[in-house]
């Protein structure tokens, strides 16, 4: 599943679902286009851009989902749909930041742009200076370009010493000209430690954070978005950052603005529209003994920061162990339509271990949860893995939507049918009939165990 093809003159790439943002872009680049990916190069563009797709080309030409023109998806009857606006509008529809609730895709067609050299990089700036930071930043970016997108964050220095670090990450996009007259304020804000901003080409850009993200590291994620970035919510994230357990874990504000927000919030099934800022808690860990802490401090971190959140959260952050509200609050206005089209491609809820569910009898709404390493940059949700809940037939795949039978049937004949298919690919047999064997291949990156689909 790891096929790419570009039409450079039609500018759209079709990449499989097993291919990864680092991947595409390579293969893009070579052609002087580019779309909305992964700001960590690993990411899998499957999770990724079904549930949203933020990334540094958003301000300029808005999410991965926005950018998507047909995808090959497989039912869980195992029929092969085409999926465009014309043959089937209301699947493309959800398919577009509704998460991998409504089958398994298996390719997807993007549509491309022109991207060459951009300017970006990181910019540190010693831990006492935060609060001053991030209110420069919060005003720097109030009529920032399209061509512009920047992020700040309170993290940790990446040579393991622990040591606590304000930062920016900057992007731009436009004329090599106009980026230095736009970089210039972030540049030589302050008394910086480290500037390293500059040319260099747009995949490079989305490998400069990977080291902060390695394989096997133990995760747990909370975010939501904001109502703007007062001076409280300043205090509250750099008090609260003092006593991170864990050198690895940062407080990121990801900041919304430009293509993305001039969408409309039903267009898609992704309703976060508004200019503002999403803020996002990546607590990252190795240590298993660890586990306790920094999910508490995590948690508590998020309480202490809700009184200045605004309604939605992004839906490639939530983690299985998120309650109906957060889940209703990633889909907003959206969640209703989004239920229908659930119920007319999959009644029977085979593709249950997503956020969305089973509309129409809210099960599996308690499932059972384990702290589970993040083995790979391809899957959804956070660092706390959703298993399926007891009594159901195990899934094909450990950590994919596979073949469980979720809800249970209404018909008995077709609830049997999905019985023999989950017992032949327990085995390691492909099934014969129709394509059904797809959906085990490309199931760990539509649900798998990585919470990183959107950085």
């Amino acid at each position: 599943m790891k096929r790419i093809a570009i039409d450079p003159d039609g500018a759209t790439a079709t990449a499989e679902g097993g291919v990864n943002w680092g991947e595409l872009n390579d293969a893009t680049a070579g052609h002087g286009l580019a779309v909305t990916g992964g700001a960590v190069s690993g990411t899998g563009i499957a999770g990724y851009t079904l549930g949203g797709g933020l990334g540094w080309l958003m301000a300029k030409y808005g999410l991965a989902a926005d950018n998507l023109l047909a995808v090959e998806l497989v039912t869980a009857e195992g029929d092969v749909l085409h999926v465009d606006a014309a043959s089937h509008p209301d699947l493309f529809w959800a398919l577009r930041g509704g998460g991998g609730n409504f089958g398994v895709v298996t390719s997807f067609t993007y549509r491309l742009h022109p991207v060459q050299t951009i300017v970006g990089g990181l910019i540190a700036h010693p831990i006492d200076a935060a609060p001053d930071l991030l209110r420069f930043y919060r005003d720097a970016v109030a009529d920032a370009s399209d061509d512009l997108t920047a992020y700040a964050g309170l993290v940790h220095a990446p040579d393991g010493s622990g040591a606590k670090l304000a930062a920016l990450v900057v992007f731009h996009a436009g004329d090599p000209a106009e980026a230095e007259l736009d970089l210039a304020p972030f540049k030589t804000w302050g008394s910086p430690l480290l500037v390293k901003v500059g040319p260099m080409p747009y995949p490079a850009m989305n490998t400069i954070l990977d080291a902060g993200f390695p394989d096997r590291a133990l995760n747990y994620w909370l975010s939501s978005f904001t109502r703007g970035l007062p001076d409280e919510l300043i205090e509250i994230a750099v008090e609260r950052f003092a006593t991170v357990p864990s050198p690895m874990t940062s407080i990121l504000l990801e900041h919304f603005h430009g293509a993305v927000t001039r969408v409309g919030v039903t267009a898609t099934a992704v309703p976060h529209r508004d200019r503002g800022w999403n803020l996002l808690i990546p607590s990252v860990w190795t240590d298993p003994r660890d586990s306790e802490a920094n999910i508490a401090w995590s948690r508590e971190t998020f309480a202490a920061m809700r009184p200045h959140f605004g309604s939605g959260r992004w839906l490639n952050y939530l983690g299985d162990d998120q309650v109906e509200d957060a889940i209703r609050a990633a889909y907003g206005p959206n969640y209703d339509r989004l239920g229908e089209v659930k119920r007319r491609y999959d009644p029977d809820n085979v593709f249950h271990l997503n956020h969305l569910g089973c509309p129409v009898r809210q099960v599996d709404r308690q499932r059972p949860v384990s702290h589970t390493a993040a083995g790979s940059r391809t899957g959804a949700g956070a660092g706390v893995l959703a298993q399926p809940r007891r009594g159901h037939p195990p899934a094909c795949s450990s950590r994919g939507v596979g073949h469980g039978l979720g809800c249970g049937g209404r018909d008995r004949t077709r609830r049997r049918r999905r019985e023999r298919a989950c017992a032949w690919h327990a085995r390691g047999r492909p099934r014969r009939r129709r394509r059904v064997g797809a959906v085990r291949r490309d199931s760990n990156q539509q649900a798998g165990g990585d919470p990183r689909r959107d950085i």
